[in-house]
């Protein structure tokens, strides 16, 4: 007996040091970070964790990301985390090289950041978007925003962009960011920011490309295409993607099953591969490398020294797409 009343202090004292209970934590559902100048500012959605649900908007400035995130926290009711976000707005004003990465390290290294959570890159100011955001249905706005990436990505319209895929990408492929707009007050997510392999901003791509896009990288089951050519419903995608021995050549090979189609089959494997190769070809001259042909550059160098050698981001500029597809007939 005096034995276990000897560990009672012991064990309440542990029990003080281990994390705060969740009711003590603010959770933030979006994060949007962007700059002003050389001044950066950050905001984050809150629950108010008031009786009859609700959110609020916590908003902080520094000269640094650190800073910036450091007034933010000082502005909510309780310690801030990360751990449950499910997406990260970044402004179109971070435009210098490698300033997303930079955010991307930083929130992870220093917050906790969920590596699920999605990266979509917007033109709305912060404190704009952060209003805008509410549940759509329900009373759960990360239920609500998991429902809206789920189903925009099953169409193609936007692609899948995860903190922990940005992150191991590295030299060997640059990411394609979600778009994110307003309409009529409410968020809309359609169509794709890609990076180039300095880290700025490349061409913006509209929802059918992304949705074609979306096809090239095996995203999707079904989707229906939208060409200038006619429109088909398509399904049972099968890619290959080679790089020849010189580096100058890009080959991908696509077949798939027209379910239902305003085209002949011969007629959508010509429009296809004809808007295949326009936009494989604009996004490589850009400096974007979406379907992480670096992957299979990197194989052929003998070390690090040779990689860096080869220059892939110019290199990958110059490349020369062909693009074959095969079409089995509608259902």
């Amino acid at each position: 007996m005096k034995r276990l009343l000897l560990l009672l202090p012991l064990l309440c004292l542990c029990a003080s040091c281990t994390a705060l209970p969740a009711e003590e934590r603010a959770f933030a559902v979006v994060l949007c970070v962007e700059k002003e100048g050389a001044s950066w500012q950050t905001h984050a959605r809150i629950p108010t964790y008031q009786t009859g649900g609700g959110y609020l908007t916590v908003s902080g400035k520094g000269e640094t990301l650190p800073g910036a995130l450091a007034a933010m926290e000082a502005e909510a009711p309780m310690r801030l985390q990360l751990s449950q976000l499910r997406l990260l707005a970044l402004s179109q004003s971070l435009g210098t090289a490698g300033e997303v990465f930079t955010v991307l390290t930083t929130l992870s290294d220093g917050m906790a950041l969920r590596p699920q959570c999605q990266v979509a890159m917007t033109e709305v100011p912060g404190k704009k978007l952060m209003e805008a955001l509410k549940p759509a249905a329900g009373a759960r706005l990360s239920k609500s925003l998991d429902v809206l990436l789920e189903s925009r990505m099953e169409q193609g319209l936007i692609l899948s962009a995860s903190v922990s895929d940005l992150l191991r990408m590295g030299e060997r492929q640059t990411p394609v960011l979600m778009k994110l707009t307003l309409e009529d007050g409410a968020v809309s997510l359609a169509g794709g920011v890609p990076l180039t392999q300095a880290g700025t901003a490349g061409p913006a791509l509209t929802q059918e490309e992304t949705v074609l896009l979306s096809l090239l990288r095996g995203d999707a089951d079904s989707l229906q295409l939208m060409l200038p050519e006619g429109s088909a419903q398509v399904r049972d995608a099968s890619i290959k993607v080679s790089l020849s021995d010189d580096l100058r050549q890009a080959e991908v090979t696509l077949t798939l099953h027209s379910l239902a189609a305003s085209l002949t089959p011969k007629g959508l494997e010509a429009a296809l591969a004809n808007r295949c190769i326009l936009l494989l070809g604009r996004l490589s001259e850009a400096g974007c490398d979406v379907l992480g042909l670096g992957r299979k550059a990197i194989l052929q160098a003998h070390d690090m020294a040779d990689w860096h050698a080869m220059n892939w981001p110019e290199t990958c500029r110059k490349l020369r797409w062909t693009v074959s597809v095969r079409v089995s007939g509608t259902a």
